[in-house]
């Protein structure tokens, strides 16, 4: 799929309830070498932080993380940066059960 219309498909998973394995593997295309550019790793990684702090996402989570740590060194800061939170998202719900990605913590529901 070509990245634009991964993009496409992100933003419609993004929205829909009942998508997470789908939306794991969009984005999972979209991190992966060559698979996208900054703006769609960017977005798969933030899609990925908005539902990162359910169940459903966190099955997901292994298949994730290493795709995820290699875009720590990514040359973009906005990508590294939301590499960053969900990571620290994936550690919060592990360790505490507690959703960590846009700063503030919250109970999960």
């Amino acid at each position: 799929m070509a990245s634009s219309a991964a993009v496409a498909r992100l933003r419609e998973l993004a929205t829909a309830p009942g998508t997470a394995a789908a939306l794991a593997e969009c984005c999972a295309e979209l991190l992966r070498p060559g698979g996208g550019d900054a703006e769609a790793a960017r977005e798969a990684l933030e899609a990925l932080c908005a539902a990162g702090g359910g169940d459903a996402m966190r099955r997901h989570a292994d298949g994730l993380a290493p795709l995820v740590v290699a875009r720590l060194g990514d040359g973009d800061a906005a990508v590294r940066e939301a590499a960053r939170r969900f990571l620290v998202l994936l550690m919060e719900v592990t360790r505490r059960g507690v959703r960590f990605c846009t700063g503030a913590a919250a109970t999960p529901k």
